[in-house]
């Protein structure tokens, strides 16, 4: 449940920032792109929420790991539009659907050529938010 609030709060962000839709309109895709997408487009999805409430009882906190790929013919465009997504989700937070986002860390960017694409190239960036249930 948590997980695909903060996934839905995520795309409204970044969908509602127009340095991102100058980058990749609205080709951000949950899980996985459309065949049929153009370039550039991200990809994301949660890797794991873990969360603390076993650990303090009734506190509803939790942070999970969603990687952000995104998909670029060129490698320095892949590597900008990861660096504006990076610096677009720090600023991450507030309340959705009493789900109290208090906080965002951002993993390092990482660049990998598709293999079987020698001109298509994948940066990736992990994002950390830290959330509470405030209902």
């Amino acid at each position: 449940m948590a997980s695909s609030t903060i996934e839905q709060a995520l795309y409204v962000h970044l969908t509602g920032d127009s340095d991102i839709t100058d980058d990749l309109g609205k080709r951000i895709f949950l899980g996985r792109a459309d065949p049929e997408s153009a370039y550039p487009y991200a990809v994301f999805f949660v890797v794991s929420d873990p969360h603390d409430a076993f650990a303090f009882g009734a506190v509803n906190t939790g942070q999970p790991r969603i990687q952000f790929n995104i998909y670029a013919t060129d490698r320095y465009d892949a590597l900008a539009i990861a660096q504006n997504v990076r610096e677009r989700v720090r600023h991450f937070g507030g309340t959705w659907d009493g789900m109290r986002i208090h906080r965002c860390e951002v993993g390092g960017t990482r660049l990998f050529p598709e293999t079987d694409r020698p001109d298509l190239f994948m940066a990736t960036l992990d994002i950390l938010p830290q959330y509470v249930d405030a209902s």
